[in-house]
């Protein structure tokens, strides 16, 4: 582990005291949602609709597991018609992906943690809105998180990195930028902290993952949802007893 990493793991608590809404990914904090070949069906599916419409794909749109890289893709180089269906193709999987994945092992205790302390939970991500509260209709998590922003249909240019999402969170609370803190696993999480102003705590999940983080500019990182549900409630307990 390099020091970087070892530097932005030591900090994790002084971000966690210093701020308060929590801005949350959807997408590896709370639900492994892509995994298991989900990915890849997904960007199948997808890119069946535009051979229907007989639409050249480039090579690495061909290749990506990413179904999003697809869904971007489409937006900016096919007919209005024909990039709308690929976002509803795209909403319809989703729905297939939320019934058939389950949280990430911390996530409940974490977003408890939230609650017990009085911590808000947005959760801003690029996936759509309607997956996203069917997953958490179907694990009974709805009472713990206060807003769900997914991206803007058929507006994929408007998804992260872009800020568009977390400044839609911005406006639901009456804080400082500086207050929030946005918690995500990707580089395009840190790069969207950084372009709103909020803080960035990085899940990092793996080595090679903190490693990236770090250089992206993760304020924090953790390597559990478990560990960060924890420092959600030592900070709030050391807050009370001050």
């Amino acid at each position: 582990m390099n020091e970087q990493v070892q530097a932005a793991l030591s900090r994790l608590r002084e971000v966690v005291d210093s701020t308060w809404p929590v801005l949350l990914d959807f997408d590896g904090p709370v639900t492994h949602y892509f995994i298991n070949g989900r990915n890849q069906r997904l960007a199948d599916q997808l890119r069946e609709v535009l051979a229907r419409h007989h639409i050249e794909i480039p090579e690495n749109v061909m290749d990506t597991y990413d179904p999003l890289t697809v869904l971007r893709w489409s937006a900016l180089h096919t007919p209005k018609h024909v990039s709308s269906e690929v976002d509803a193709a795209s909403v319809d999987g989703e729905y297939r992906c939320a019934e058939e994945s389950d949280p990430t092992p911390g996530a409940v205790e974490f977003l408890d943690a939230c609650r017990n302390v009085g911590r808000p939970v947005v959760i801003v991500s690029n996936n759509a809105e309607g997956p996203i509260r069917a997953f958490l209709t179907r694990w009974q998590l709805v009472y713990l998180v206060h807003s769900v922003i997914g991206r803007t249909p058929n507006r994929p240019d408007l998804m992260k990195p872009h800020p568009h999402l977390v400044e839609q969170a911005l406006q639901l609370f009456d804080h400082p930028t500086d207050r929030y803190a946005f918690i995500g696993d990707s580089v395009s999480d840190i790069q969207v902290s950084h372009t709103a102003g909020v803080r960035s705590i990085g899940y990092m999940k793996n080595s090679r993952r903190g490693d990236e983080l770090a250089a992206a500019g993760a304020d924090a990182l953790f390597l559990e949802m478990n560990n960060l549900a924890a420092v959600v409630r030592e900070s709030a307990r050391l807050a009370r007893k001050g």
